[in-house]
């Protein structure tokens, strides 16, 4: 099993909040339909596009096999309609053999940058199992899903994951780092 992920960002940080509206079952099937139809290179209609799927988004596109996760690529601020980045996203995915994956997608929610002044203002910010955390620091960012947190249950841990992402030395996030928070609304394929 995938311990951390691969995570190709595809990020410009403006440093100002967003809150995405939650999405109805009918916008996440057309959705995983359309992630679906673009993994396998198929044609797609997009006459139909539901109307909160043209407002701009930002997802990640995981893709496991028999359980495993694979590879997540995403997006952490939205820069284009929803679904034109889980199609953008899904393009993004260097496997070849795409069709025997499951996928899933997040879509990030509730993206802000904490104001700390120590550590333990900066945890008390961090929800364990909700957040996702997003760390730039010298022109480089790096995430972990909130997902992560059923492997790394300590902040600190966590947040030192994200340093050995950025090839960082371990708690550069307590120097000049930016710290983001962020929720997802996560839904995959069935079996």
């Amino acid at each position: 099993m995938c311990l951390f992920l691969n995570i190709s960002i595809q990020i410009f940080i403006n440093k100002d909040d967003y809150l995405q509206k939650m999405l109805s079952q009918q916008d996440k099937e057309f959705l995983l339909k359309l992630a679906r139809i673009t993994l396998e290179n198929k044609d797609s209609d997009l006459s139909d596009i539901p109307s909160a799927l043209l407002e701009k988004g930002a997802t990640f596109i995981s893709l496991y096999k028999n359980q495993d996760l694979i590879n997540s690529v995403g997006s952490l601020i939205p820069s284009m309609e929803l679904f034109q980045d889980v199609i953008d996203n899904i393009h993004s995915f260097p496997v070849e053999d795409k069709e025997n994956f499951k996928i899933e997608i997040s879509v990030i929610n509730n993206f802000k940058k904490l104001r700390f002044e120590s550590e333990q203002e900066l945890f008390s910010q961090i929800i364990v199992n909700k957040h996702g955390i997003a760390m730039e620091k010298d022109k480089k960012i790096a995430t972990l899903l909130p997902f992560v947190w059923n492997r790394i249950s300590d902040k600190k841990e966590f947040l030192n994951q994200i340093c050995y992402k950025l090839k960082l030395e371990k708690d550069s996030w307590k120097k000049n780092a930016d710290i983001f928070t962020y929720e997802t609304e996560t839904f995959r394929e069935s079996n």
